[in-house]
């Protein structure tokens, strides 16, 4: 083989590295924000039921303006890749996710806080990962 010919297979191999690589950087992170949002989309559902929890008067099983007493539901106690933590007070819900993906510090999992203040049905989100 001539030099242009080494040169040119090498010039190749590198670009197919390259786009290699960035496919699977792309797919990894499409997989985090797809796990960011299903973790997101969950926790929204389990604070609606919490907030019709709260809003049920106690005498039909609910908190009677309270969230203390809500039990999270089995359809999410098990969840093969998102594993969840609800912490109901009286005015306040506090939620935690984190999900099997790896974040973006290449670490740790994807997580997700949930802050439910009282006196009204706003509610924030803080991507930690």
């Amino acid at each position: 083989m001539g030099q242009q010919q080494l040169l040119l297979l090498i010039l190749g191999s590198i670009v197919v590295s390259i786009a290699v690589y960035t496919g699977v950087r792309l797919f990894e992170v499409h997989n985090q924000e797809q796990n960011r949002d299903r973790i997101q989309t969950e926790l929204t559902q389990i604070y609606m039921t919490a907030a019709e929890y709260k809003m049920t008067p106690t005498s039909l099983g609910g908190g009677g303006g309270s969230y203390n007493g809500f039990v999270l539901s089995s359809t999410f106690v098990i969840e093969p890749d998102v594993w969840y933590w609800v912490g109901p007070s009286n005015q306040t819900l506090q939620m935690f996710a984190y999900g099997t993906v790896t974040g973006n510090d290449g670490i740790n999992p994807v997580r997700v806080t949930f802050v439910a203040p009282s006196g009204n049905l706003q509610y924030q989100f803080a991507v930690a990962n």
